[in-house]
This record gives structure tokens, sequence and C-alpha cells, in this order.
């Protein structure tokens, strides 16, 4: 099973690279051409195509053959820590294709296929209510597509519980912080915490202002700790 696997994964990737790399080089062409004359539907509609082809081939080529080879493991003893490295990768296979949903550019409003993905969930080998589990399942949820407000009300949790949930999902590597944060802002908290010094997070949540919360604060913080530990 585990070859299987591996041959899958290694096969699509084979395949998309170059597929990859050639829209690469026409994608730079179609952003010229829309600044040049103002127009923007053929990159619109090049990118939507991307994207619905993209998320299918990384779906079936990668994302479901790792939950197939996930479900083989389920009763498989001793093999715990690899488990979760299959499940890592798991895990990053979701947030690729969560981020593929969330490209921007200017005002143009993409349409792109909704597409739905499960997460593996193997029987727990871990005592109930163990210290970061709380966590974890918040991190899993938004990973599916759930809003932070969505998931505090599935799990009856204030909104900012939910937020510091993320914030360790964050700093753990399981979530991107552009998900969350702007990269604009991200710009902006990084430079405040860098160019000042205070024993406290007030002063650079004041100097930051309201347009700013405190759930995105934490989650830059998370980010730069995660940035700085490697």
């Amino acid at each position: 099973a585990q070859k299987n696997w591996i041959n899958t994964m290694v096969a699509t990737i084979d395949e998309l690279q170059p597929i990859a790399e050639k829209f690469k080089a026409q994608l730079g062409i179609l952003l010229n051409e829309a600044e040049d004359t103002k127009d923007s539907s053929t990159l619109q509609s090049r990118i939507e195509k991307a994207v619905a082809y993209f998320s299918e081939k990384i779906k079936a080529g990668m994302l479901l053959p790792t939950q197939v080879y996930l479900d083989s493991l389920k009763n498989a003893t001793r093999i715990k820590k690899y488990k979760q490295d299959v499940l890592q990768i798991e895990l990053q296979l979701l947030n690729l294709a969560k981020r593929f949903n969330q490209i921007q550019y200017g005002d143009i409003e993409f349409k792109f296929p909704e597409f739905n993905y499960y997460k593996t969930q193997l029987p727990a080998e871990k005592p109930k209510g163990e210290k970061g589990s709380s966590a974890k399942e918040s991190v899993l949820l938004f990973i599916s597509g759930k809003t932070i407000a969505a998931i505090a009300a599935e799990r009856n949790m204030a909104v900012t519980t939910i937020e510091g949930h993320l914030a360790i999902g964050v700093q753990d590597g399981e979530i991107e912080i552009e998900t969350i944060v702007s990269e604009e802002k991200v710009k902006n908290i990084i430079e405040v915490l860098e160019n000042n010094t205070f024993d406290t997070l007030a002063p650079y949540k004041e100097i930051l202002g309201p347009s700013i919360s405190w759930g995105e604060f934490r989650c830059v913080l998370a980010y730069q700790k995660r940035i700085v530990n490697g």
C-alpha cells in the first residue's frame, strides 16, 4: 500500500510540475496584458480554469490517495509517529486546496468550483481531553473551510477562544498566516513589533489601532515565533 501511495504521489507531481511552470509563464503575460488593456476578463477566465484543473488533480492524484492510505493504517500498531507524519502530509494538501479558493487579484470576483474535502480521523491513541486537543479540533474545522464565527457557534465557544486556537495552528505550521490575516496587515504588525520594545502587548495594539483585531495580532505573533524558531 505504501509503495502504491508513493508512486501515485510522485506521478502526479511529475505530471503537474511542467504544466505549472508553463502556466506561471502564461500568467505573467496575462497580468501584463490586463494592466495594459484594463481588461481582466481573459486573466479571470484563465485563472478560474487553472484553479479548477489543479484542484481536481491534487484532490484525485494526491489528497484522496493519501486518505486511502491513511485508512489502511487505521488498525496498524506501533507506528504512531509514522501515522502522524502521513497525517501532516494530508494536512498540507488540505491547506493547499483551501488556498486555491482564496486567490485574489484586484477587484476581480473569481468563480471557483466548490470542492468538498474532509479530514481523516484515525482512532484516538491518546486520552480525550489531552492538552491541545481542543485547539486541534478548531484548527481542523478551519482547514475544512469553516469561518471563525461558524467554529465558535458549532463548538459553543467564544470567538476569542477560537482565535487563540488558530494562533496555535499558525505557530505549529498547520495554518498559513495569509488564510487568517491579510498580507498588508501582517507586514504592518511585524513592522510595529520590530520597531518597538514594550513589556506588554497593549502598547503594540494601541499603535496598530482598531483596524487590526486582537485575534489577528496574536496570530501574527504566533507566526513570528514560528519564523524565529525555524
